[in-house]
């Protein structure tokens, strides 16, 4: 079984998604096959009584990308984890793709699923407070012009490099990605 994205050159991005436990919500995620080989992928979820997950399976074509949607209820607060596996294959049925493939020879990601109590975010109460005391002190994290002084310094990590550099969803073959 193969942990690492680099093996087949499949990544996702964001690998975290954060809900509240009282209202439930949506994520949106994206999931790139960066490889030069067709890609069969198979979406599972460790609580399909919370979660609905949107495809299920798909095929991702060399250095093409699917949106993946993940929806949660309203329920008790926790953590739960969206598996994405993925194989190799020269078909055009996802779920064909899997039933002949070994099981030894796929490849896994994981999008961790965390539900918090509350409305906010965890990190983002933190970062109101943050942003009034900024507004607090004038122009505190700003240069001499005004402008803000903290640079985008672009990707940090090789997917998401990889990422900038794909086609747009639109460009790829989307007729034949449904299981």
């Amino acid at each position: 079984m193969y942990d690492s994205e680099d093996d087949f050159g499949v990544g996702v991005a964001p690998k975290r998604a954060f809900f509240s436990s009282a209202n439930g919500g949506a994520s949106r995620h994206l999931v790139v096959n960066g490889s030069s080989e067709r890609m069969a992928v198979k979406v599972k979820c460790s609580n399909n009584r919370l979660f609905r997950i949107s495809p299920v399976f798909t095929i991702l074509d060399p250095g093409c990308a699917q949106r993946l949607q993940i929806v949660r209820d309203p329920g008790s607060p926790g953590t739960d984890k969206v598996i994405l596996l993925y194989t190799r294959t020269t078909g055009r049925n996802a779920r064909d793709a899997f039933e002949q493939s070994d099981k030894s020879q796929h490849g896994r990601l994981l999008i961790a699923l965390i539900a918090h109590e509350g409305e906010e975010k965890p990190n983002e109460a933190e970062d109101n407070r943050n942003k009034d005391m900024q507004r607090k002190r004038g122009s505190a994290g700003r240069s001499e012009n005004g402008q803000n002084s903290r640079t985008y310094r672009g990707p940090t990590r090789p997917t998401d490099q990889r990422l900038t550099q794909l086609p747009m969803i639109g460009q790829c073959d989307t007729a034949n990605n449904k299981g």
